[in-house]
């Protein structure tokens, strides 16, 4: 499989507030408690005053009041003028989560607050927002004296800050919570404040599955704030979780208009084309996502991925190999790589990249695709085993589907563990029950185990609900024969006859049913069967041989030379050339022709020495008494005393010796 990144949202700004949040669908609530840090923050402008104290108040207040979370105030001044790690670094190696500060100026006899607020914890830890409250938000300045009562609008932003923190943390029911809280208070805070609570619980919603709500939510922030790309964006993805493909990207346009140099929209754009299986879009929306953030290996890598779905796997292999130049820890990365490299036919290369995937990958269930991935390459070496392991390990990560247990169970076939096969056809049958597939795949395995009667139950099951199967009518019905019960089993095959069209199937069908025939005697019906899978397949030498054994078994030997010899012609296998010559040899010994029948059942006794060749010996040594080599006669019949077993052939040995002893 390919690995596209997560879906990432971008910037929004109301009036002169800026907030930048990328979070994935689904992680792991923290346990630890949030705290928030208070500090003094010197800026560029000198005619801003500082309201830390009171703020600290606020949030200390409604901290303790909710318990949601603990304030600590530093008394110190510090120097907003470096990089995020220079100003904030250190409270990020103190466990806080937020680090706020506040300004405020005089535009008459109101204060315009401004309250800013850093993250340095959770997958938010870098970002920055400035939330200015103006017009109806201004504040009274008796509203400012620390230790005074939190006003709504505050409550409403502390609130709405707390499920921000959760959301940073992936603990979504414990932010919905928050945002419920603080939308309970519709009317304290301005529309784009609002609409911020709104699109943030849209995304709790969405992440814990409820997409209908989340949607609800997202529709009312733009119906409050229809100038923010923030709200549009949050639609769109969750349009994508919805499956929505075409609604997402239409938002994801409205964001490319508010906002059209926004990189990670033009991401966002891209992979919506590649579902879409707009590729040249898609290559065009993150070609100009990588220009205007070149260092970007995610961007990259998703145009490598584009790639290889194009099948360009040169330019796939020169973005992704960039990507892990910036980033040699990127796992995605050396996945993908691992993906074109596999395309591109070298396998021992792409294992090598799954494998440094695996090393750098901390998200388990990302891990299960790499060893999947993995597993697939090893087989296409070959190395069944290790493909085996890495799926057994692919599937322990997550919950597999019913498509990697069936490959699991495929791959135990490969190696001849029909048990283990079995297990994992079972497991890969509680989750497609109803699989026709699956289901002929088991009985197989219950073939090859002769537990015939299991296996008679999977094919015909697999039958009723797919009555067009080649191999499963082939095995029901030599399962049947097995069980010595030939009238099903003959049954099984004319069904597959009848419904099959191609004539290569229906001639194997027909040397079914012509050996069924054959061991109940009904040599007439094998003659017959036998001619018409040589008349509808006659390059196929076993037919041949088939033939040959229905003419052998009516002593009509002169046609059954004829069809031996045309089978052993045509390359008969060793499995059947015992057999062949064998009664080849035993046939030019009926009608006289005794020295090529020594050559046969020479060549007989050459193919399986000392398993069934002890008749041989017999009929060999039969052929040299005809023959007048009475010394040969003996040398074959004394063998056949001491290893055959039919009662007639060992008495007619026993009175041919005795007439040479005479």
């Amino acid at each position: 499989m390919l690995y596209p990144e997560s879906n990432h949202f971008s910037c929004i700004r109301f009036i002169l507030l800026v907030l930048l949040i990328s979070m994935p669908l689904f992680g792991q609530s923290p346990e630890d408690e949030i705290t928030v840090i208070f500090a003094e923050f010197s800026g560029p402008d000198p005619k801003l005053i500082p309201v830390t104290e009171t703020l600290y108040s606020w949030f200390s207040s409604k901290g303790a009041e909710d318990e949601a979370f603990s304030t600590v105030r530093l008394n110190e001044i510090i120097e907003v003028t470096g990089t995020f790690d220079e100003n904030f670094g250190r409270f990020q190696q103190d466990g806080a989560d937020l680090v706020v500060y506040g300004v405020y100026d005089l535009p008459g006899t109101h204060a315009r607050v401004v309250i800013s607020v850093a993250s340095t914890a959770g997958i938010t830890a870098g970002q920055v927002i400035h939330i200015h409250f103006d017009l109806e938000g201004t504040f009274p300045l008796s509203e400012l004296i620390p230790g005074s009562d939190p006003p709504d609008r505050i409550n409403f932003l502390i609130d709405m800050l707390t499920g921000y923190v959760y959301l940073s943390r992936d603990d979504f029911e414990n932010a919905l919570l928050c945002l419920n809280r603080s939308l309970d208070r519709l009317g304290m805070a301005p529309d784009e404040l609002v609409a911020l609570a709104y699109s943030l619980r849209g995304l709790a919603k969405r992440n814990l599955g409820d997409t209908d709500a989340a949607l609800e939510d997202a529709d009312l922030a733009i119906e409050l704030d229809p100038e923010t790309h923030l709200h549009f964006s949050y639609r769109g993805g969750i349009f994508e979780m919805m499956g929505e493909v075409e609604a997402a990207i239409d938002d994801y346009l409205t964001v490319n208009e508010l906002d059209p140099l926004n990189p990670e929209n033009l991401y966002n754009m891209s992979r919506m084309y590649r579902l879409l299986g707009e590729y040249d879009k898609a290559i065009e929306c993150i070609s100009s996502a990588i220009l205007l953030v070149p260092d970007e290996p995610c961007y990259l890598n998703t145009r490598g991925y584009i790639y290889i779905y194009m099948e360009e796997y040169v330019a796939a292999l020169e973005d992704i190999s960039r990507s892990l130049e910036i980033d040699t820890s990127y796992p995605t990365g050396w996945a993908n790589l691992g993906c074109a490299l596999r395309e591109m036919g070298d396998i021992e290369e792409a294992i090598d990249s799954f494998t440094n995937a695996l090393q750098y990958q901390q998200d388990a269930s990302l891990d299960a695709s790499y060893y999947i991935d993995r597993g697939y390459c090893f087989e296409l070496l070959g190395d069944y085993e290790s493909a085996i392991s890495d799926f057994e390990a692919g599937i322990e990560c997550f919950q597999a589907s019913a498509t990697e247990y069936a490959y699991l169970g495929w791959l135990h076939m490969q190696v001849g563990d029909y048990n283990s096969a079995i297990t994992s056809y079972n497991n890969a049958l509680q989750l497609d029950e109803n699989n026709p597939e699956l289901l002929s795949k088991r009985g197989y395995c219950n073939y090859m185990l002769s537990e015939r009667q299991a296996a008679i139950i999977d094919f015909t099951e697999s039958l009723r609900l797919n009555p067009d199967g080649f191999n499963e009518y082939q095995h029901l019905g030599k399962a049947y024969a097995e069980e010595s019960d030939y009238e099903p089993a003959i049954h099984y095959f004319e069904e597959g006859y009848d419904h099959s069209t191609i004539p290569e199937e229906q001639s194997w069908f027909l040397s079914y049913i012509c050996r069924c025939y054959l061991d109940i005697l009904d040599h007439e019906s094998s003659l017959t069967a036998a001619l018409n899978a040589v008349q509808l397949n006659p390059s196929e030498p076993y037919f041949h041989f088939q033939l040959g054994d229905s003419y052998y078994m009516l002593d009509r030997e002169y046609e059954a030379i004829e069809c031996y010899d045309d089978a052993i012609e045509m390359g008969l296998t060793n499995e059947y050339m015992w057999f062949c010559s064998f009664r080849r040899g035993r046939s030019h010994l009926i009608i006289g022709n005794t020295e090529q029948a020594i050559e046969d059942l020479t060549t007989a006794i050459a193919y399986e020495p000392g398993w069934h060749d002890a008749d041989a010996y017999y009929f060999r040594g039969k052929a040299h008494f005809e023959n007048g080599d009475f010394d040969l006669c003996c040398e074959d019949l004394e063998h056949y005393l001491e290893t055959g077993e039919d009662p007639s052939l060992l008495r007619n040995a026993r009175i041919y010796l005795n007439n040479i002893g005479e």
